[in-house]
């Protein structure tokens, strides 16, 4: 909920002394330094994951039209990746299949290495990223920035390259893969998360519409599942490349 702010600020009266009086700020409650929610302390950069805001669009939709856009770029790697990257992690630490100091490598086209890396960072891991060498330099830089090692396939082999390296990699040294196809994590992140903060965002106000690409399927698995149990009237709708479709 959005708190209005402090409806108090602090002067220096005559004679030194100090006096509470009554002010109001000119700044939106967004800019106002003494909002409660302007400026939140936190002991890690993972607590700043999710919790993402969901904003309307002003001027692409028709006047009798609300469209909402859940922005994940809000997200310290400004991806919504770092959901799945947090979830991988935190699934498989849950799970027993993952050990203190264990190196983790998985195999990312960049926004999960890039969100692996940051958790990575994070917890103590050493986390290794395979990728096409035909994938942005910027992204195998921002990566090694956070700590992480980048290793790099044939661009000829593709995605398909980069999978296998990975796996060998782990098979080889003892190293964890998340998997981030395969992993229930993916679409458990979503549901424990992303559909949750959905769900309170529209609390007061009907969802008709809920838009997403497919990619892994762990956001549609996911918000899904969660939208089918507390907002079953809401309309799920798939978007996906028409050359690359995977589900139609």
């Amino acid at each position: 909920c959005r708190r209005s702010p402090s409806p108090y600020g602090l002067f220096r009266a005559p004679e030194t002394k100090k006096a509470l009086v009554r002010s109001k700020s000119s700044l939106s409650p967004s800019l106002d330094v003494t909002n409660p929610l302007a400026a939140v302390r936190h002991e890690s950069i993972l607590t700043t994951i999710g919790k993402t805001p969901a904003i309307k669009l002003q001027r692409m939709a028709p006047a009798d039209v609300e469209v909402y856009v859940k922005c994940e770029a809000f997200n310290p790697m400004s991806s919504v990746k770092d959901r799945l990257a947090l979830g991988c992690i935190e699934w498989a630490e849950k799970h027993g299949e993952l050990k203190p100091g264990q190196t983790v490598v998985e195999a990312s086209s960049g926004n999960t290495g890039i969100g692996l890396a940051m958790v990575c960072a994070a917890k103590g891991y050493p986390f290794v990223c395979v990728m096409s060498e035909a994938f942005s330099i910027e992204r195998r830089k921002l990566m090694r920035f956070l700590g992480a090692k980048v290793v790099l396939t044939n661009p000829a082999y593709k995605g398909t390259g980069m999978v296998i390296k990975a796996r060998e990699l782990a098979e080889k040294h003892g190293w964890f893969l998340p998997r981030q196809f395969e992993t229930d994590a993916n679409a458990w992140i979503h549901k424990e998360t992303t559909g949750p903060e959905i769900v309170t965002q529209f609390k007061d106000k009907p969802l008709n519409y809920f838009f997403t690409g497919y990619g892994t399927g762990g956001t549609l698995n996911g918000v899904g599942t969660i939208l089918r149990r507390d907002s079953p009237d809401t309309k799920i709708v798939v978007c996906e490349p028409d050359n690359a479709p995977l589900l139609y």
